[in-house]
């Protein structure tokens, strides 16, 4: 009788484990499904200021915008960016701060486009490569 429930024991802690590994799978489609859509809705949103408008700051602060430019030098040593560095982003002849949130790989010299919020810098939310 014992050996018995004790066998009926593991079955369960077997089953639950199983279960608790399918929801995480789920959990992750989800994220995986707000981070694309919160992208999409990003580039949706940020609206392209002319170079003219950066110099004499007519940007409202907390604005979703998107520059684009080359990657000029970054604060830490290296040359590919981590999220959590700062750029600078040159654009013409203007230089703007952007603070990187991203994830994805890119270095110095790169030229790309920035999708974020304006705070008389940008937090670079999204960042994508771009054609000169």
């Amino acid at each position: 009788m014992k050996k018995r429930f004790q066998r009926w024991i593991i079955v369960l802690m077997i089953a639950l484990l199983a279960g608790c590994s399918s929801v995480n799978s789920g959990i992750s489609q989800q994220e995986e499904d707000f981070t694309k859509n919160s992208k999409v809705n990003l580039k949706e949103r940020a609206v392209f200021y002319s170079e003219e408008a950066l110099v004499k700051d007519e940007i409202p602060l907390n604005s979703y915008i998107r520059c684009t430019g080359k990657i000029m030098q970054k604060d830490r040593e290296g040359t590919v960016l981590e999220k959590g560095d700062r750029f600078i982003l040159k654009i013409g002849d203007t230089k703007i701060q952007v603070f990187n949130e991203q994830t994805e790989a890119f270095a110095v010299g790169d030229y790309v486009n920035v999708y974020g919020e304006y705070y008389g810098f940008l937090k670079g939310e999204l960042i994508e490569g771009a054609e000169q």
